[in-house]
């Protein structure tokens, strides 16, 4: 009754905010907010972690509600923030702050549940979470907050490729595609989708060091996903950085000439032909060994 009790008093609070335009909601929807979750977080945890603590024979009806309530006590704790601050969105002075809070506070929850919890309520919430996280960057990104999506985008792309590692490291046969490949995507794709458009120096240095890196790793590691994401990754990157140069170089040079370098070419592969196949086998078996 306690917990009912804080939450209609905070939510009494927060919706005549939330009306508030043009102004607000200020601050004061946070003052109210970020208490009362703390309150129902605390709340959450507390009952999950005595369920847990029970013994399996020793489990009652009660101690099993008390585990759905906590878990329960978790997603609406989830949902109301995120719809809260979502709403609150369209005061602009306070709209960055926001939506780097939300994603920051969902990834930190994905990881935390991910590695406490590995029931299955526990990983729901942790999926969830980051649900939450990748909700509240398209909605900043309705609202143009933030400017460089790389502050969202990686805290995000950190809380699954680690909580992806976690998975790897307890279930040696699992395949690092569906345990890296979103944390990954999540960490290069925005990056690239930004610098084929604006190309702003600093992203064409970090995004062309991180896919490389990643690239990298995945092979000192044997993992499929990293390796064949940052492959992919670093050939656009470089198409895209040499694309101008590509074009003058073309339009510079008589099309003929292009054409007759295009037969030499030929020419040699099909004199290779067989040797060349064989070099793309032996590469294709390679990566497709990796885990």
């Amino acid at each position: 009754m306690g917990l009912v009790a804080v939450a209609l008093t905070t939510g009494a609070r927060i919706l005549p905010l939330l009306r508030q335009t043009p102004l607000g909601p200020d601050a004061r929807l946070e003052a109210w907010l970020l208490p009362t979750l703390l309150i129902v977080v605390a709340a959450a945890t507390a009952l999950v972690t005595a369920a847990r603590r029970t013994p399996h024979d020793e489990i009652a009806p009660s101690t099993d509600a008390a585990r759905r309530t906590g878990y329960g006590l978790f997603v609406l704790a989830i949902l109301g923030t995120l719809a809260a601050e979502v709403f609150a969105l369209g005061y602009v002075p306070l709209a960055t702050i926001r939506v780097i809070l939300l994603v920051f506070t969902f990834s930190a929850l994905h990881l935390a549940a991910f590695w406490f919890d590995a029931s299955r309520p526990g990983r729901l919430v942790a999926w969830g979470s980051i649900g939450a996280g990748a909700v509240a960057v398209a909605a900043g990104a309705a609202w143009g907050a933030p400017d460089t999506i790389e502050i969202v985008s990686v805290p995000l792309a950190i809380a699954l490729l680690a909580s992806g590692r976690l998975h790897l490291d307890a279930v040696p046969h699992s395949r690092s595609w569906p345990w890296l490949a979103p944390g990954l995507l999540v960490l290069l794709v925005p990056s690239l989708l930004q610098d084929v458009t604006e190309g702003a120096l600093w992203r064409i240095v970090v995004l062309g060091l991180v896919a490389t890196l990643v690239i990298v790793v995945g092979l000192m590691r044997k993992l499929q996903a990293p390796f064949v994401i940052g492959a992919v990754v670093l050939l656009i990157h470089g198409v895209a950085q040499l694309w101008p140069w590509i074009s003058r170089a073309y339009g510079a040079v008589p099309w003929w000439l292009w054409l007759g370098a295009g037969g030499i070419l030929l020419i040699v592969l099909a004199a290779r032909y067989e040797q060349r196949i064989a070099n793309f086998k032996a590469i294709a078996l390679n990566v497709s060994a990796l885990r």
